[in-house]
């Protein structure tokens, strides 16, 4: 039986070097905002070289658009299954655990008034984008299964679904558990259910 063989010593593995520098840019960022955030501060919390970080991303802007992707890209990454009010209660809840249990969410309060990066800019559009495709999805699905009402604007729910999470999150700061999910998605069901169409 041959011996295990030792562990590779050296430079890290490309991809795990990446995730610690995406890491702890978002760390920074919710600590000390965009403009208290530095290529060289990433660099020394994450243990490597500006010179690594410069090689994958071309600027400050662009890095921290890429951590915001990141940290955003494992909440649900396809629409839960299950009826339409546990499908919505699983994707917002992922959403509020990330905004409170990770620098998520203090990085993207600390990234909303930021108007002079054009790449952060769009990259915050980008996850806003992604995060309303998975919503649509799930209300799609469940139209298609008649548990949703035919005349409902999937726009506008998806608003009323997103818009009290980041609503008490944002400007109320207030704590978006699961029970207040839970909340949001009966009172937006209740509303569904009285609606003419329902």
């Amino acid at each position: 039986m041959k011996p295990p063989k030792p562990e590779a010593r050296g430079r890290p593995r490309t991809a795990h070097l990446t995730d610690r520098i995406l890491l702890a840019t978002l760390k920074l960022v919710a600590e000390r905002g965009y403009g208290g955030s530095t290529v060289a501060a990433v660099a020394g919390e994450a243990r490597t070289s500006k010179q690594a970080i410069y090689r994958r991303w071309n600027s400050k802007a662009v890095l921290v658009a890429a951590a915001v992707e990141h940290a955003l890209a494992g909440a649900n990454p396809v629409a839960p299954p299950g009826p339409l009010p546990v499908a919505l209660d699983q994707a917002l809840g992922a959403v509020a655990d990330l905004l409170t249990t990770t620098a998520f969410g203090g990085a993207v309060r600390a990234l909303v008034g930021v108007v002079d990066a054009p790449e952060l800019a769009q990259a915050l559009s980008r996850v806003e984008g992604k995060r309303r495709i998975l919503l649509a999805a799930i209300l799609e699905r469940a139209r298609g299964e008649k548990a949703y009402p035919a005349d409902r604007d999937v726009d506008t729910d998806i608003d009323l679904l997103l818009g009290g999470l980041y609503f008490r999150f944002l400007v109320r700061r207030r704590p978006v558990d699961r029970d207040f999910v839970s909340a949001i998605v009966a009172s937006w069901w209740q509303g569904v259910h009285r609606s003419p169409g329902a």
